[in-house]
């Protein structure tokens, strides 16, 4: 007895995060407390350690384990949103993962219809309401993209989910970004009307939400292709870019941060752009949006490239990027020799258009490139 007392003491001098840390991985006390279970999940989710994983199967066992022994805790909602959350983020480096997120939230979803058909719905029933309707978009997402579901097909049945939330769950904390979703889902589709009409929507129901510009942005994008266009904006490098003082030339304008792995290094491809075109007219000028100032510019020089940089501190949601519907990194705008801009993020379509563009002579110039896709996200 007195050694038990004695471990009790010291686990109760360690400070709550050490706590979680002390037991043993797999020992959940067999009469610990739900607030107890709800806590340490709570900790764990909040943690910033390496071990990911393992902080998210600790999650999952403790709500498991609250969920079997307490099942009218007031805590089941906070431990069914934990739950929802880590398979969405073990979805992201295991597949196997987002069969189990869809399970759960198809399991969700039943229990809540029955609740509110008995008239028995719990006063948290809203928010795991709308919680589990957007981790049930987030499964899907990753399982069109996992089972290359057509595109056509995707946006098209994405259309009709971002519709339904946006009725249903007016009041979710979800429901400006997945509104902005939609836009983004309409233009893909070249629905720009109703693309803008849920813009308006957007700013009239959540006025202020920093995602209605960023959706306007990527709105005046799209609206963009075909039409002259012009960036001229006051740089945290000292220097003003104006595109329209490359008016004549092919210009190339190339948002980036610097690339997490050697493959998505973008550099190499525009240095083979530039070799074979600079001379002949196109001006690339690239913007660094990189949140370490002296870590891009060190990346630029080791990179060795020898256009025009600039960079921007407020990195993803600098004025330079929301304005003009940057939805992701790195990306390019390709304007031709009259300003007029004739793709955007063309990705890995980027060299045939800049070959097709300097073929063009000038007077001919200005006409219309199709926009590219991009993935949807929720």
């Amino acid at each position: 007895m007195w050694a038990f007392c004695a471990v009790m003491a010291c686990t109760m001098a360690l400070p709550p995060r050490a706590f979680a840390q002390f037991r043993a991985p797999d020992a959940i006390p067999p009469h610990a407390a739900e607030s107890d279970l709800i806590l340490e999940m709570r900790q764990l989710r909040d943690e910033t350690s390496p071990r990911r994983n393992a902080r998210f199967h600790r999650i999952v066992q403790l709500a498991d384990a609250l969920l079997e022994r307490y099942p009218h805790s007031e805590f089941k909602t906070d431990a069914l949103i934990l739950k929802l959350t880590v398979f969405s983020g073990l979805s992201r480096t295991d597949s196997k993962y987002i069969k189990k997120l869809q399970d759960l939230t198809e399991s969700i979803a039943k229990d809540l219809a029955a609740l509110a058909e008995s008239g028995t719905s719990p006063a948290s029933g809203d928010k795991l309401a709308s919680e589990n309707a957007y981790y049930a978009i987030d499964a899907f997402v990753m399982a069109a993209r996992r089972d290359e579901m057509p595109d056509k097909a995707r946006l098209a049945a994405l259309e009709k989910r971002y519709e339904a939330f946006g009725k249903q769950h007016t009041e979710s904390r979800r429901a400006p970004s997945l509104g902005a979703s939609l836009v983004r889902n309409l233009i893909e589709q070249g629905k720009l009307e109703a693309a803008h009409k849920q813009v308006e929507r957007l700013e009239a129901q959540y006025p202020g939400n920093a995602g209605n510009r960023r959706a306007r942005g990527e709105l005046r994008r799209a609206n963009s292709i075909g039409k002259p266009f012009a960036i001229d904006y006051q740089t945290a490098s000292g220097g003003a870019l104006r595109t329209a003082d490359f008016k004549g030339k092919v210009v190339l304008l190339h948002f980036w941060a610097r690339p997490r792995t050697p493959e998505a290094d973008f550099a190499p491809k525009l240095k083979a752009l530039h070799q074979e075109f600079h001379s002949r007219g196109l001006q690339i000028i690239s913007v660094s949006v990189d949140r370490d100032r002296e870590a891009s510019e060190t990346f630029a020089k080791a990179a060795k490239v020898p256009w025009v940089q600039h960079y921007d501190p407020k990195g993803f949601v600098s004025d330079l990027i929301v304005d003009n519907g940057v939805t992701r990194l790195p990306s390019c705008f390709v304007i031709d020799r009259a300003g007029v801009l004739r793709s955007a993020e063309p990705g890995d379509e980027l060299a045939e258009v800049v070959k097709k563009l300097m073929t063009e002579p000038a007077t001919e110039a200005g006409g219309a490139a199709p926009a590219p896709k991009s993935p949807s996200t929720p």
